[in-house]
């Protein structure tokens, strides 16, 4: 089991994991989040050129989409949640048969990031469960 937001670096070596008969599952990250909440990683349109390219060569069972996490903020509100997972489901039809999807689990760290993020970049986020 792989899990990465670029699988553009482990296309080789799941070629060698092939060719030897070992079994693999990738868990592939593409959320298509503004520069501002995530950096140094593929663009949305790339991560799926690579996504349809896993599961051409590898098949659908070897390629999990991760649409997670879902982080709220004023750059990603719900309605810009809604249309940009339809956009990557229409997009990625057919490579994959799942998908996984969760809310960001606040924890201190990622609060004091998500805080400094906001600072830096211009933008507000919001816990998607305050209460607990």
């Amino acid at each position: 089991m792989f899990w990465t937001k670029n699988i553009g670096p482990f296309l080789e070596p799941l070629q060698e994991i092939h060719r030897r008969g070992l079994p693999f599952v990738v868990q592939y990250t593409i959320n298509g989040y503004p520069a501002a909440l995530e950096r140094s990683i593929p663009l949305p349109e790339r991560s799926v050129k690579l996504l349809i390219s896993l599961s051409n060569s590898y098949g659908t069972r070897a390629a999990v989409w991760r649409y997670d996490p879902i982080i709220e903020s004023d750059l990603t509100q719900f309605d810009w949640h809604l249309a940009n997972f339809g956009r990557l489901a229409t997009a990625l039809r057919g490579a994959t048969d799942e998908v996984v999807v969760s809310f960001a689990q606040i924890y201190q760290k990622t609060r004091r990031n998500l805080d400094a993020a906001a600072r830096s970049q211009g933008f507000v986020w919001a816990d998607p469960n305050p209460g607990k």
